[in-house]
């Protein structure tokens, strides 16, 4: 009974050491992997979505007043300034208007999205810099309405074009188009496809997205040629 007893006590004690020592080297495994992969604070509280590898918005870029007042300067397409107000919504001035805005600008891929599983912070830098080149730009995009401008976003990226649209880059590159009303950049792409075969409009779609400023002239035009008809 005393050599059965010795032989149990051994297999208790080889079988915890073991147990031990795999503890030990997972413990060890896991810390190695999470120094050649931290994750960030701002990860951790985030949803399960996201921790699996989805992307998140960038905090929006504080508004100054210059950047309000200018908001205010009239688009010269635009009603005059007595309409415009009326139509405008009412206290765009907080950032809540442009906020709305910026989310459905996101999920299209027009403004930068931050990475949420262990996104550097020069990234989100880049992305909130984006975003405030952006309103530099076109500071009129505080006040506008927002289904309007997500509108007009969705029609340059590929509603009833030909050849599935035009990228992002080209309206981060010229945030000016997401100001004119989407029925002004159907009017726009008429005038380039007028009298054109499917494959010419094609190029035409090339050109816009190649060549800076192809399709907002072509915009431009059409709003003065419904101005003249007026």
């Amino acid at each position: 009974n005393s050599h059965f007893t010795t032989i149990f006590i051994l297999f208790l004690i080889t079988k915890t050491t073991a147990s031990l020592a795999f503890s030990f080297l997972t413990l060890k495994y896991e810390l190695k992997i999470h120094q050649h992969h931290p994750i960030s604070s701002r990860t951790q509280t985030k949803g399960s979505a996201e921790a699996l590898g989805e992307l998140s918005a960038p905090d929006p870029p504080e508004l100054n007043r210059t950047l309000i007042d200018a908001a205010n300067t009239r688009l010269w397409w635009e009603p005059p300034k007595e309409e415009a107000e009326n139509r405008n919504s009412k206290g765009w001035e907080d950032g809540k208007l442009w906020n709305k805005t910026r989310q459905k600008l996101i999920k299209l891929w027009v403004l930068p999205r931050d990475m949420s599983n262990g996104a550097a912070d020069h990234y989100a830098n880049a992305a909130s810099k984006a975003e405030l080149k952006m309103l530099s730009n076109v500071p009129q995009l505080l006040r506008l309405d927002s289904d309007e401008v997500v509108n007009s976003a969705k029609t340059i990226l590929g509603t009833g074009l030909i050849s599935g649209g035009l990228p992002p880059a080209l309206i981060r590159s010229e945030p000016i188009l997401l100001t004119f009303p989407s029925e002004y950049i159907e009017g726009g792409i008429e005038l380039l496809y007028d009298g054109k075969n499917n494959d010419e409009r094609k190029d035409m779609m090339n050109t816009c997205r190649d060549k800076p400023g192809f399709l907002r002239e072509s915009v431009e035009k059409w709003i003065r040629l419904q101005q003249q008809q007026k």
